[in-house]
């Protein structure tokens, strides 16, 4: 059986038929020709997910209305995603508008309940779709995220400076972040939430111009927890120079093998100087 996007059922049937001694590939399509035609069911209702220990959880949701199928009787479709290696509990319908790419049940039954026990750390995606009874799925309810398991802190963070700011980079210990929180104290003041990062990243960049001792510590929070912070890492910037750009042009072009740069107020310390040649074309 097979559905399709006229709102009706028609049947397939494949086989062999046993034809003068030998055995025919056969193939027959029943279409269904009755004009009432099989409207989507509605879209289950206020989806619920609870948990009393961030590892076992409770699904629970409404029943829709349908135009030919008692609600009593509808089956339910659930989508349970982990947000980082995929599926858990695959719907066999598509993620978006919720199209059944399969004509049977829901994976749940008539069930409007269910339960996910020993859920692993991670964050989860879960949506539910009604299917009636000719295995017409609804559209997907809202989809709920939820953050499973406890939260490791993130350890390892190193402070660096380059190209004119701090860097930071530190590992990242859990699945299940929401945000990596970035504190920065200067010199003996407080720590204070300097700024944030969104979960799977391990790098900040601070572009401060000061001078001073900062250092930083990071922790990692989702909406049920926040950890304890890293190990702090501080950096001390005594001074903030930029050197002037000198740029000398050669005209005209092209230039002889051997070019004089003179510039008698340049002072550079133990700086260094780079110097660019680009052709006509302008690649260096």
């Amino acid at each position: 059986m097979f559905a399709t996007d006229h709102g009706d059922l028609d049947i397939l049937a494949s086989g062999s038929t046993y034809f003068d001694n030998e055995h025919v590939p056969t193939l027959y399509i029943l279409k269904n020709e009755i004009s009432t035609k099989n409207e989507k069911p509605g879209i289950p209702g206020n989806l619920k997910i609870t948990s009393d220990d961030q590892r076992s959880y409770a699904l629970q949701w409404d029943a829709p209305a349908d135009d030919h199928t008692p609600s009593s009787s509808l089956t339910y479709n659930i989508s349970i995603q982990n947000m980082n290696t995929g599926y858990m509990l695959h719907p066999f319908s598509e993620k978006d508008s919720g199209k059944r790419m399969v004509s049977g049940q829901g994976n749940v039954m008539t069930n409007k309940t269910w339960n996910l026990r020993d859920i692993g750390p991670g964050v989860y995606a879960i949506k539910v779709q009604a299917v009636d009874g000719g295995f017409e799925g609804s559209p997907w309810s809202s989809e709920k995220v939820f953050y499973a398991g406890s939260l490791a802190a993130p350890s390892n963070l190193t402070a660096t400076y380059e190209d004119g700011g701090i860097h930071l980079s530190w590992k990242d210990n859990s699945l299940n972040e929401q945000y990596f929180v970035i504190e920065r104290k200067v010199n003996d003041g407080e720590f204070i939430k300097y700024d944030s990062v969104s979960s799977n990243v391990n790098v900040f960049a601070d572009a401060t111009a000061e001078v001073g001792t900062f250092t930083y510590r990071i922790y990692a929070t989702n909406p049920n927890q926040k950890t304890d912070p890293s190990n702090p890492a501080n950096i001390l910037i005594t001074d903030v120079a930029t050197l002037p750009e000198n740029m000398t042009y050669i005209y005209p072009n092209p230039a002889d093998n051997m070019v004089t740069i003179k510039d008698n107020e340049l002072t550079i310390g133990e700086a260094s100087i780079q110097i660019k040649f680009h052709g006509s074309v302008g690649r260096t």
